[in-house]
């Protein structure tokens, strides 16, 4: 990290138009207001007009991690304008007011902004609006536009491309923006070394312009920073009388490895419902990387990588795939694997129905590997008993079955320890938490928390925005009950109809769940896994429940099941995969595959997605069955009968409206017939066909 001089260009026209003018008056306007239960939607159109001035502040690099990014970097804002998470999971209502200051606008990498989010931990008491003076706040982040915060924060590097620091906001800053993260280190290292080879170079020889040229350096090349320290360190710029052989540094090294090792050992041996390892938990972001499975019930062999983010939203993944593949296996796998022992043996599993049966086969095991933690988290599972290394939780994990409802009043879940539960995902029966209860006490859910819950579950329920107005709230709490008022009616939450509760069942139990922790739900972490996320939901809402859940939880990793091609739509590149039986393997095996934007159900369905071989009735079908036989020339004197089924078929296919396979169904075959000179049998014909079904689909 560098420091960058925010003078040394102006300030973008856009943020001072007459357009950004009204959005920032839009904004004080809305904060002016008690508006309960709604949220401020921020335009981000401006963000596309300054991120070239961004690139052009920061030499293209990313403000933390000194990455090339160039174009594909991201703006972060330094103080996040929602929320402000603090090393001990408080937060402070964040910083609306900077949402479209110049001075708060960051270029990021990807990596960097994935894992500070909304994280800005202060001493003492944050500012909470623009009245306050912002230069009285005891911020903790170093930033790379405050020059004292560069000077008073140096940092130090090793021969290993590792970042290290002397004071606590330094290593605070390190944890946090997960600095040294492996491909960060590989980088510096292999830098580093090179710096080195030219420094021998630079010893051995006399003449200055070739000095020169060996250190030729400049603040745009890639860690300009380290690059900077060595050769200070190496006494090479003569500015510095300071004078450290490479052989001092490694020693230096040495000893700060020791340290090191111990601070991550105690990072990794943290308990997630341990008061004393907070800072542990909130300062860095844990998300899976990969998956491995080995002979857990039907599955034999997977591994699985888990999709890379899309800028500020945590990816998802979504398996298909036909009844009895291991859909469920795959997410019960990884429930048990995250749930942490002492909650595992609370759910009084039969350990052996969760080995694979086959000859030889007496364990199964799960390896899930995370960012954030050194190694990955082991289960191994035999007949008599089961380990978790480590042992405690190091995530939140939730699970929900294909039967979810909400509980009855007053009734809890089976196992409750406030966070982990994923006993639904095999019990059926098992009862998700009195989300009633808690979310109608002023104690458990302060108004300003209970608001933020209601906009989201206004939002979840495709439910129109209030007027702003504190009377006009759709959700409120009457004597401990959640009532939800529509167009003038007054709604008891567990009277909705069985749609709206099998949604509200699992992600009222998600922000019960969270909100211990991240009491921001939109800031929650964890990872959800959800089977067949399709149960009870109308075909508008299984279009738009991934992009729903995306909104309200966009920090949650989500790992689903389907059936519905509908609740595909919301899913992003890499993110859907199928599960399937190789009958050749004999194993069950995992395909990562891309679903083309725009593409028509039926296309969806006939496709490799699902497989179908029809999306008709039963009767249209045996009649194209026959038309195929007929055209064929299987049978004599069948004209009266062909023209006969055309029609019908014609007739029946008006209702596709231009969409879907079928309705080309007989040009595709004449095609076929016509353009061949010779006579072709059953198989070839059917070859040609799909060929031609092949091309439409996009998939040759």
């Amino acid at each position: 990290m560098i420091y960058i001089d925010r003078a040394s260009i102006e300030v973008p026209s856009i943020l001072y138009s007459e357009k950004m003018i009204k959005l920032k008056n839009k904004l004080f306007s809305f904060h002016e207001i008690e508006r309960p239960q709604e949220r401020f939607n921020y335009n981000h159109y401006f963000i596309k007009n300054v991120k070239q001035d961004a690139v052009h502040l920061f030499q293209g690099k990313c403000a933390y991690c000194e990455s090339i990014i160039d174009n594909s970097g991201e703006i972060d804002l330094f103080r996040p304008r929602s929320s402000a998470i603090q090393l001990t999971g408080k937060y402070n209502h964040g910083y609306w007011w900077l949402a479209y200051e110049w001075n708060n606008l960051y270029l990021c990498c990807p990596a960097c902004n994935r894992n500070k989010r909304n994280r800005f931990p202060v001493e003492g008491n944050p500012i909470s609006s623009p009245k306050e003076d912002i230069n009285n706040e005891k911020y903790i982040l170093i930033d790379p536009c405050a020059k004292a915060d560069i000077e008073e924060n140096a940092f130090i590097y090793n021969m290993d491309g590792e970042i290290q620091s002397t004071t606590y906001r330094g290593k605070v800053t390190i944890d946090l923006i997960g600095l040294n993260r492996t491909d960060l280190m590989r980088r510096r290292k292999k830098m580093a070394n090179d710096l080195f080879h030219r420094h021998q170079l630079y010893k051995l020889t006399a003449d200055d312009d070739e000095k020169k040229i060996l250190f030729n350096y400049d603040s745009k090349n890639e860690f300009f920073g380290m690059q900077q320290f060595f050769l200070k360190e190496w006494n090479i710029d003569n500015k510095n009388t300071k004078k450290t052989t490479i052989c001092q540094i490694k020693d230096e090294y040495r000893k700060n490895l020791s340290i090191r090792k111990k601070k991550d050992l105690d990072y990794d041996v943290y308990s997630i419902n341990s008061k004393q390892s907070k800072e542990a938990y909130y300062q860095t972001v844990k998300l899976i990387k990969r998956i491995e499975i080995r002979n857990f019930k039907s599955i034999k062999h997977l591994n699985i990588d888990f999709p890379e983010a899309s800028k500020s939203i945590e990816p998802w993944l979504v398996i298909i795939g036909d009844n009895g593949v291991g859909k469920s296996s795959l997410l019960q796998a990884i429930s048990l694997t995250l749930c942490g022992e002492n909650y595992l043996n609370k759910l009084e599993l039969e350990l052996k129905n969760l080995i694979r049966n086959a000859q030889g086969i007496h364990k199964a095991t799960v390896k899930i590997f995370f960012t954030g933690l050194l190694e990955p988290i082991n289960l191994v599972i035999t007949k008599n008993d089961v380990k978790i290394t480590p042992s405690d939780a190091k995530v939140l994990v939730l699970g929900y079955g294909a039967t979810r409802m909400l509980p009855k009043k007053g009734s809890t879940s089976n196992i409750d320890n406030g966070s982990t539960n994923i006993g639904n995902l095999f019990d059926p029966y098992s009862l998700l938490k009195d989300v009633e209860s808690w979310l109608s006490d002023p104690n458990l859910v302060s108004s300003h928390d209970f608001n933020l819950i209601a906009s989201s579950l206004r939002e979840l329920l495709l439910l129109p925005s209030s007027d702003g107005h504190k009377d006009t709230a759709i959700f409120r709490r009457r004597k401990g009950k959640i009532t939800l008022t529509r167009e003038g009616n007054v709604e008891n939450l567990y009277d909705l109809c069985d749609g709206y509760k099998s949604v509200l069942a699992y992600v009222l139990d998600i922000m019960m769940s969270v909100h211990k922790r991240w009491p921001s739900i939109i800031d929650a972490e964890g990872i959800v896994l959800i089977d067949e996320i399709e149960t009870h939901l109308h075909p508008t809402w299984k279009i738009k429940i991934v992009s729903l859940l995306r909104s309200i939880f966009p920090n949650l990793n989500f790992i689903i099941t389907t059936h519905d091609p509908l609740c595909l739509r919301g899913a992003r590149k890499n993110e859907v995969n199928i599960l399937s039986f190789d009958d050749v393997e004999k194993e069950v095996k995992i395909e990562n595959i891309d679903i083309p934007p725009g593409m028509p159900l039926d296309d969806l369905l006939l496709g490799i997605w699902f497989k179908m071989d029809s999306t008709l009735d039963e009767s249209t079908t045996r009649l194209i069955k026959r038309h195929s036989e007929l055209k064929l020339g299987m049978e004599k004197n069948i004209e009266n009968e062909l023209i006969e089924i055309e029609r019908d078929l014609s007739q029946r296919m008006r209702f596709n409206g231009g969409k879907g396979l079928f309705e080309h169904y007989i040009k595709t075959l004449d095609s076929v017939l016509n353009e061949s000179t010779v006579s072709l049998t059953e198989e070839q014909i059917n070859i040609k066909i799909a060929s031609k079904l092949q091309k439409k689909l996009g998939h040759l």
